[in-house]
Formats: C-alpha cells, sequence, structure tokens
C-alpha cells in the first residue's frame, strides 16, 4: 500500500495494535484504538486505496511509548467550536465562566457567546 491511503495506515496500527477496531460501511471505514481511550485514528470514504483523512504520528506510535503528560499520535477527533479569536470566538476566563460580558454579540450557529455556560462538575 502507498503511504497516505488508508490501508498504509491500516497495516501500520494493526502491527502495533492487536485490540484495533476496524469499522467498515461500503468504501466508508473507520479505525478505532481502544488503547488510546477509544481515539478515532483514522478514516476513509473509498477504501482501503482510498485517502487516510486522520494524521498519524508513525514513529510515536512505533516506539511503543508514551510521554508523560501527552503523548501525540494523532487522530482526527478534534472538533473546535470557533476560531480563537476575532469578534465570533467563544471567549473562555480563567474563572471558568463564559458569562462575562464580553460584549460579543455574535452568535455562533445561532448560539450567543453570552448563553453558554461553563459547569464545573461536582468533587
Amino acid at each position: 500500500m502507498q503511504q497516505g491511503t488508508f490501508g498504509y495506515d491500516l497495516e501500520f496500527l494493526r502491527k502495533h495494535h492487536k485490540d484495533l477496531v476496524l469499522l467498515e460501511n461500503g468504501d466508508a471505514r473507520l479505525i478505532v484504538l481502544p488503547a488510546y481511550q477509544g481515539r478515532i485514528m483514522t478514516s476513509t470514504a473509498e477504501g482501503n486505496a482510498g485517502a487516510s483523512f486522520g494524521w498519524l504520528n508513525h514513529e510515536l506510535i512505533a516506539s511503543g511509548k508514551f510521554t508523560e503528560h501527552f503523548s501525540a499520535f494523532g487522530g482526527e477527533e478534534r472538533f473546535w467550536l470557533g476560531p480563537e479569536g476575532g469578534h465570533r470566538h467563544v471567549p473562555v476566563s480563567s474563572a471558568g465562566s463564559l458569562d462575562k460580558g464580553q460584549g460579543d454579540d455574535g452568535a455562533i450557529d445561532g448560539v450567543r457567546t453570552r448563553d453558554l455556560r461553563y459547569h464545573k462538575p461536582a468533587l
């Protein structure tokens, strides 16, 4: 398999993770790794020969090492609420509240930032 294809990443991950979960629906495929807290590592819409949509840190995965604070193995499961700055950003203060009167009347998909609330979990 050619590097950059789903099949290449599937073969690579199978070498290092025997518990790999492969989900398939026609040519659509998705790889989940339980060892990385159920992280979605990559997917494709065009079978094994199709493009691999995730980013993998091949060197770190092959090393089998975990770093103390954060191991950047890669994946594609990130969800971003908005840009980091600008008049439509989602402000987060160090006090943990989004309701600080930021003066932003803009909305993200119809939700005004002043309507968002941070809920601190009970210990």
